[in-house]
């Protein structure tokens, strides 16, 4: 082999890495600025969810519907992950739940509850 064709591939190989790895910091930092404000969602709905619970005397056996909270959302419409997950209410007294789950879709530990 030659020195310019070892030097060619090399420098193809080069590019293939930077490329990869700058595909992989892309879609990380598009995961990550859609996950602020699905977290605020969240605790919207948990939120919405509490006042529910105290205005109607429930319990951790109640389950509310999206119609139960949508009065205590901010504009009374239910909100959507900006990465087009669905919201779970649940049972009172855990936390609403996005279906991507994950890092950034979900509630840190203690909120929500």
């Amino acid at each position: 082999m030659t020195t310019k064709r070892i030097f060619s591939i090399t420098a193809t190989v080069f590019v293939a890495v930077i490329l990869v790895i700058s595909i992989r910091a892309f879609l990380i930092a598009r995961s990550e600025k859609a996950s602020a404000p699905c977290i605020n969602n969240l605790r919207q709905i948990a939120a919405a969810e509490n006042q529910w619970v105290l205005e109607n005397s429930k319990t951790t056996n109640d389950v509310p519907t999206s119609a139960d909270i949508l009065p205590y959302l901010r504009s009374s419409h239910m909100p959507v992950c900006p990465d087009g997950g669905t919201y779970t209410i649940g049972r009172v007294g855990q936390p609403p739940t996005c279906s991507i789950g994950g890092r950034g879709h979900t509630l840190p530990d203690g909120e929500g509850k």
